[in-house]
């Protein structure tokens, strides 16, 4: 009869890492596509928006000076700004008219000579105000979905440092640390899913726990100030 193998510490974050992946895989996709869509957000209400290309000149005027435009304006105030890579591009602002308005307006200016255009509402508005409320809550109530995807995000922030504690291999050698830095391709199916999740998941640690980190801002505000006091 086989002797039957201690239960290590080792073990117990295995289980714990494996259980919350299953638990939390759903919910986690869901933020993850979402977010990713709308990581492209300027760029897809770029394209379905009419173009406004400005004409280059030789100075551009500063961020305060736009910004002091938009004022005149009673555009509102600015809670966002990005920058165009191309010079024949505009500043796009984002701006609200009020403290408690939770999205508020895209705003394009011509940084060479303040011409200011608002975005009108395209047929992608929609679809990304909705891929907003699933990343944020799930498309459920807002009192209900925001703190489940907190918790979520909690599992998330857990499960990747189980993660990398369960990458150290048990012998601190390096020929065993080696395996855990690339993926190989010539294995069986079962090798090279395990080594795509355990050595991607090693590269792409760091960004996922400043994800995790900065995450749980959007579901509790009571971090959200302890975070923003530190």
């Amino acid at each position: 009869m086989k002797k039957k193998k201690p239960y290590t510490v080792r073990k117990l974050i295995n289980d714990i890492h494996l259980w919350l992946g299953l638990a939390s895989g759903i919910i986690l996709f869901l933020v993850c596509f979402s977010g990713t869509i709308l990581a492209f957000e300027h760029d897809i209400k770029e394209f379905f928006s009419e173009e406004f290309v400005v004409t280059p000149e030789a100075n551009t005027q500063t961020v305060t000076q736009l910004v002091s435009t938009l004022k005149e304006k009673n555009e509102g105030f600015v809670t966002g700004l990005q920058i165009p890579s191309e010079a024949n591009q505009p500043y796009a602002f984002s701006v609200k008219k009020d403290v408690k308005q939770r999205r508020g307006a895209t705003v394009l200016v011509n940084p060479y000579n303040s011409e200011v255009k608002t975005v009108e509402k395209s047929s992608a508005d929609a679809f990304l105000f909705s891929m907003f409320k699933l990343h944020r809550w799930l498309l459920l109530d807002i009192n209900i979905g925001r703190p489940i995807v907190g918790i979520a995000t909690i599992i998330f922030l857990i499960l990747s440092i189980s993660g990398i504690v369960l990458w150290f291999p048990k012998k601190f050698k390096w020929r065993n640390f080696k395996q855990g830095f690339k993926i190989k391709t010539n294995a069986n199916w079962k090798r090279i899913n395990h080594d795509l999740h355990n050595t991607l998941g090693f590269y792409s640690c760091i960004i996922v726990l400043i994800m995790g980190i900065t995450g749980l801002c959007w579901s509790f505000e009571g971090y959200r100030e302890g975070l923003g006091n530190l």
